[in-house]
């Protein structure tokens, strides 16, 4: 069979099988996206992190996409308390484009501009690495590779703790 027969059978079992795939996607990609709003919500021990409650503009917004060679990736954001507009993000994100075969567990930190602020943590605690994973840029974010054994919420609640950590010298010269 050549490549040709193989993706007419490709699209002919996609066009009955499709609805279902991507309703299928869609409950998963909501699940998730739920579960990181929850983690972001639930989290009350910030010591350099100051949270804005209410939910005004990304603060409840969640959001998940295709970004070509970027991968996929599924997020929540939480907007700072103070009027900069600042603001935090944790999601998974496959393929990204320097570590293509992995799946990541990341947190960043943004400026109101929409500009990510490096995040330096020379001592993250495993399995947090500080690292960068984007094409094009030399800013690092924190991140978790998916592996054996892997839970969303432990992860996740690691990551945002070594986050707020990461935040303490920036806290410090105000």
């Amino acid at each position: 069979m050549n490549h040709n027969d193989k993706l007419t059978r490709f699209v002919s079992e996609g066009l009955v099988r499709y609805g279902q795939a991507r309703e299928t996607i869609d409950v998963y990609e909501q699940e998730v996206k739920a579960r990181l709003e929850r983690l972001l919500e639930g989290k009350t021990d910030w010591k350099h992190w100051r949270p804005r409650r209410e939910s005004l503009g990304r603060a409840k917004a969640l959001s998940s996409g295709v970004g070509g060679s970027n991968g996929r990736w599924i997020a929540a954001w939480q907007l700072a308390a103070e009027a900069t507009g600042a603001y935090i993000d944790i999601g998974l994100w496959w393929n990204s484009p320097r570590l293509p075969d992995s799946v990541l567990l990341y947190a960043s930190l943004w400026a109101a501009v929409g500009s990510r602020l490096p995040v330096r943590l020379d001592d993250a605690h495993p399995p947090v690495e500080c690292r960068v994973v984007d094409r094009g840029s030399d800013v690092p974010r924190l991140v978790v590779v998916v592996g054996p054994g892997f839970e969303l919420e432990a992860a996740a609640e690691l990551l945002l703790a070594e986050l707020d950590r990461a935040m303490a010298p920036a806290v410090a010269l105000e």
